[in-house]
C-alpha cells in the first residue's frame, strides 16, 4: 500500500492497494487508505482506512488493526477494527475487537467478539 504523500499544495493524499482475484500476498500491509482484497491476502496489517474483502476474496490468518473491516468474501483473522460490516456472502472467522458490528441477513460470524465502548477504542480494561 502506497503511504500517505503530500499532494502538489501540500495536502496529504491516501493510498490504495489492490489484491486481484488470482494474487495472493503475505506479509506486512500498513499505510493510509483503502485495501481491497479480490484474492488472498495473510499477514500482518496496520491500515488507517479500510479494509474490504470482496466477495470471492479471502484474508487467512491475518491479524492487526484497521479503521473499518468490510466482509464480502471470507475473513479468519484476529483483529482490532473501529467497525466491522459482514454482508450477506460473507463468512468472519477467529478473534474480533471493535466499537460497532453490523452483519446482513445470511452472514456467517464465528468468532470471539469483544465489543468495547466508542470512547475506550484500542485502550486495556484496567478492571482485572
Amino acid at each position: 500500500m502506497k503511504r500517505s504523500r503530500r499532494g502538489s499544495r501540500g495536502e496529504s493524499t491516501e493510498g490504495y492497494l489492490q489484491i486481484g482475484s488470482r494474487c495472493a500476498a503475505d506479509g506486512l500491509v500498513s499505510g493510509r487508505g483503502l485495501a481491497l482484497v479480490h484474492g488472498v491476502l495473510q499477514g500482518n496489517v496496520t491500515i488507517d482506512g479500510d479494509l474490504v474483502v470482496a466477495s470471492g476474496g479471502r484474508v487467512n490468518d491475518l491479524a492487526g488493526h484497521v479503521h473499518r473491516l468490510r466482509v464480502e468474501g471470507v475473513a479468519s483473522c484476529r483483529i482490532v477494527a473501529d467497525s466491522v460490516e459482514v454482508a450477506s456472502s460473507g463468512r468472519l472467522e477467529g478473534d474480533l475487537e471493535t466499537t460497532a458490528i453490523q452483519a446482513s441477513s445470511g452472514a456467517r460470524i464465528e468468532a470471539r467478539l469483544r465489543l468495547r465502548p466508542a470512547h475506550s477504542r484500542g485502550k486495556e480494561d484496567d478492571s482485572s
